[in-house]
């Protein structure tokens, strides 16, 4: 069975229930692109913190497409600027690790039944669904930084079987269902 959720967007769960069928006061916004089914579970919603993440991505591809084109620019024109030809892989590799960071890390994840839904930061992602037997080990990161006490970042690492590198969860995300993500398996 489907029903169709209501949301208010910017507005965090209100713990208006797990299935999302009660409405707080004021939610009358009808999301007919987003079916959630009656056992649906969210565990995490971070949209936030992952349009940073896609920001930034976009950034430093941009950045090393400039960084490539002054390089080749340089090159054609018989005069090859040192600087360019440095920059112009060091851009590409930066820009290639925020894609890897980008496709693992975490904006939506979802338990229905056994499965569980992912939904990553790349561009033109596609949701993952995961069967619970290969959730693998989740290690809980405090993020604090020693030449910064304020500053603290936590996230959590997912590794599921099957994938070289674990998926990130933030912690600083609108909904995170800690103690459900611990107990998965």
């Amino acid at each position: 069975m489907v029903v169709a959720r209501y949301f208010k967007p910017g507005m965090p769960n209100t713990g208006a229930g797990e299935t999302g069928l009660a409405l707080a006061p004021g939610e009358r916004r009808w999301n007919a692109c987003s079916p959630m089914s009656v056992s649906e579970t969210v565990l995490v919603a971070n949209t936030r913190q992952a349009g940073k993440t896609r920001m930034l991505t976009v950034s430093f591809g941009a950045l090393a497409v400039a960084a490539c084109t002054w390089a080749v620019s340089g090159a054609l024109a018989g005069a090859a600027d040192p600087t360019a030809c440095i920059l112009a892989p060091l851009g590409l590799a930066v820009a290639w690790g925020m894609g890897l960071y980008s496709r693992r890390y975490v904006v939506s994840m979802r338990m229905t039944g056994d499965v569980i839904v992912l939904r990553t930061a790349a561009f033109g992602a596609r949701d993952l669904s995961i069967p619970l037997e290969r959730i693998g080990r989740r290690t809980f990161h405090e993020g604090r930084y020693p030449d910064s006490p304020s500053m603290r970042a936590p996230w959590l690492t997912l590794h599921i079987d099957g994938f070289r590198v674990p998926f990130l969860i933030d912690m600083q995300a609108e909904r995170v269902d800690l103690q459900r993500i611990q107990r998965l398996r």
